[in-house]
């Protein structure tokens, strides 16, 4: 006998299948069940496509320069006003300033006097909302 037991009997069900009902027999047969697909998944047809998510950049969008000057501004108004009114302040627009303190603060040298002064005056004044 050259047939292991296990290969033995999956032959004899699907002989016994077969005789029964010859569509049972072609699901159950074991040459079926271990059959690979014919053709690779769409998931895997192209190597060399782009993944769906890329890390983040690490590249800083600011110049040194806009990174200080913004890390200075925020410094400043945690000092003079606590986080949460800084927070509101930097982010909110002001008139007198012609945009987001925290923008005009990166943008320029002068934008970043401007914001001291403001923040200045809110200092000798008491913090205002």
């Amino acid at each position: 006998m050259s047939e292991t037991a296990p290969e033995a009997a999956a032959e004899t069900v699907a002989e016994t299948a077969a005789e029964a009902d010859p569509v049972a027999a072609v699901e159950t047969a074991p040459e079926a069940a271990v059959e690979a697909p014919t053709e690779a998944p769409a998931s895997l047809a192209n190597p060399m496509r782009r993944r769906q998510f890329r890390p983040a950049s690490v590249k800083s969008k600011l110049s040194a320069d806009e990174a200080n000057r913004q890390g200075r501004a925020v410094r400043m108004a945690f000092e003079i006003m606590g986080r949460d009114e800084a927070r509101v302040f930097l982010n909110e627009p002001d008139e007198a300033l012609g945009g987001r303190p925290l923008d005009v603060a990166t943008a320029s040298t002068d934008g970043m006097q401007a914001v001291e002064q403001a923040l200045a005056a809110r200092r000798g004044t008491g913090s205002q909302a």
